[in-house]
């Protein structure tokens, strides 16, 4: 059941979306959305720095020992970098 109050996102058909402020609300769901994901890169990020700093870090006892579990945060990491990515290319 739909209303005649809800809004869509597509042009309004009786011209208010013109002008300087027009198409305010579209652009600021773009920029919120890029904010958002820009910030979820830069966490992945930081994890990824911070595996690294714990590579670095490990004798070769250690990597023996934690390699794999490393190398599964790292995949996880990449998985979660393309899935991030395809989100952002499907809202933007």
């Amino acid at each position: 059941m739909t209303t005649s109050n809800t809004k869509t996102e597509k042009s309004c058909p009786m011209g208010s979306d013109v002008g300087p402020l027009g198409q305010a609300e579209k652009l600021f769901k773009g920029f919120s959305i890029g904010l958002t994901h820009l910030a979820r890169f830069n966490n992945l990020v930081t994890e990824i720095k911070e595996i690294n700093s714990m590579i670095e870090n490990m004798d070769s006892e250690e990597k023996d020992h934690l390699g794999d579990l490393v190398d599964e945060d790292l995949k996880d990491i990449e998985v979660r970098i393309v899935a991030y990515a395809l989100l952002y290319q499907y809202e933007a």
